[in-house]
């Protein structure tokens, strides 16, 4: 194996693990297969991470650290009632929140819209959502109340 790819050892042919996994599934099950631990490349050996240093020191770049013009940041918040249908958002609320853009329902979920994280996650603890139909015994609440009963 190298580079993700299953290397024959005499034609150097080579398979990807997709590839191979797909083949390999049709193929019947041995009753006592044997390993071979002394012609593994990597398991049980020590890897070197290639970005163990930026995580340590602080400097690594993750995808939240991305910051490109007009960027948008968005949270999404399910119907509190399972399997019911968003009918009606009330965002007044939220408009007044400092950087609050816009709430777009959709199905069992109101998506929103900030200019930053923190607006976005903030506001819509704002939103006054009202739904219809779905099982009112498996609210948000209910099921809150019985994990912590049940703790």
């Amino acid at each position: 194996m190298r580079e993700g790819f299953v290397l024959h050892p005499v034609s150097n042919n080579r398979i990807s693990f997709g590839d191979l996994v797909s083949k390999a599934s049709n193929l019947p099950l041995p009753e006592n297969p044997t390993i071979k631990q002394d012609k593994f490349y990597l398991i049980g050996k020590p890897v070197q991470r290639w970005d163990t240093g930026e995580k340590i020191n602080g400097s690594a770049t993750y995808g939240a650290d991305v910051e490109l013009p007009n960027l948008l940041y968005g949270t999404v918040v399910h119907a509190p009632i399972l399997g019911s249908k968003i009918t009606k958002v009330d965002d007044a609320k939220a408009k007044a929140f400092p950087g609050y853009l816009a709430a777009i329902p959709f199905h069992d979920q109101v998506v929103v819209f900030a200019n930053s994280t923190w607006s976005a996650f903030k506001s819509t603890e704002m939103l006054t959502i009202e739904t219809e139909g779905g099982f009112p015994s498996l609210s948000d609440e209910i099921i809150s109340k019985k994990l912590q009963d049940d703790a």
